[in-house]
């Protein structure tokens, strides 16, 4: 663990849970799951045992209620959130700020990425009322290889509710038919964005009832029926990425200051 100056430039000042809590608007309790989870540095104890955080203490607090508002979402987003707190706890704080920036810049790709698969779904919609119906087909392997995914992954999609495929007769055989592959290429867009289940098939049950519904609004709000507790960061995936893409420059501002502040 590197050696920082806990103090900073300010004076030789030790603050209580309560204080540190207070400090960053959250219950004591939370402070201390903190440093159970090593997500702040060592905290020294007063001869009575009493906890002595620093200045250093209150702001890595500070930072991991930043960064903690990514590690809702999985992969990548989630790892880089991670590492800008570990790296803070252990003094590197030079590496969270390289983590910080990969994140920053990773949220600004998803954003992106979310706005063009919005985009290839407006256009898939609006070219779907009028293009014309073929007999040709491709079998579950043909399909997967032409979208470069897997044939569980499309019988995943389809036990999901995101598309129903014909089947030939007597075999039975999944047969995906010029327009299923445009629907799968618009389906695995809005997957590869972050967009979840859930909100693409919200989406697409809406445009078989109203081809001119708002494909942005019903991929990022939930109806009603979907219960709270149920709903996950990644159906409301274009509002909670814009809203993370605010926050990065905070985030990485904060770390910059710890740099000047403590090293």
């Amino acid at each position: 663990m590197k050696e920082l100056n806990p103090f900073g430039k300010g004076k030789l000042r030790y603050s209580t849970t309560g204080q540190v809590a207070r400090q960053n608007n959250i219950h004591a309790n939370t402070v201390r799951i903190y440093e159970n989870w090593g997500y702040i540095s060592p905290v020294p104890r007063a001869k009575n045992g009493y906890r002595r955080f620093t200045p250093l203490h209150s702001d890595q607090v500070k930072l991991i209620r930043l960064a903690i508002n990514f590690t809702w979402l999985s992969g990548r987003i989630r790892k880089l959130a991670l590492g800008v707190i570990i790296s803070s706890a252990r003094g590197e704080l030079e590496r969270s700020l390289t983590f910080a920036n990969s994140l920053e810049d990773k949220i600004k790709s998803a954003v992106l990425e979310a706005e063009l698969a919005l985009k290839i779904t407006g256009e898939w919609r609006d070219k779907s009322s009028s293009e014309r119906h073929y007999n040709e087909g491709y079998f579950s392997g043909g399909a997967a290889r032409l979208l470069d995914t897997t044939k569980d992954t499309l019988r995943t999609w389809e036990r999901n509710g995101l598309i129903r495929i014909n089947r030939t007769i007597p075999e039975k055989y999944r047969i995906y038919f010029p327009r299923d592959i445009k629907r799968l290429k618009v389906i695995s867009a809005l997957r590869k964005a972050g967009y979840s289940i859930v909100s693409i098939r919200r989406m697409l049950l809406k445009l078989e009832n109203d081809a001119g519904a708002d494909i942005r609004y019903f991929l990022d709000t939930p109806s009603p029926d979907e219960a709270e507790d149920l709903v996950y960061a990644t159906d409301r995936w274009l509002s909670k990425v814009k809203s993370l893409n605010e926050i990065t420059p905070e985030l990485v501002n904060h770390v910059e200051y710890m740099i000047k502040n403590y090293c």
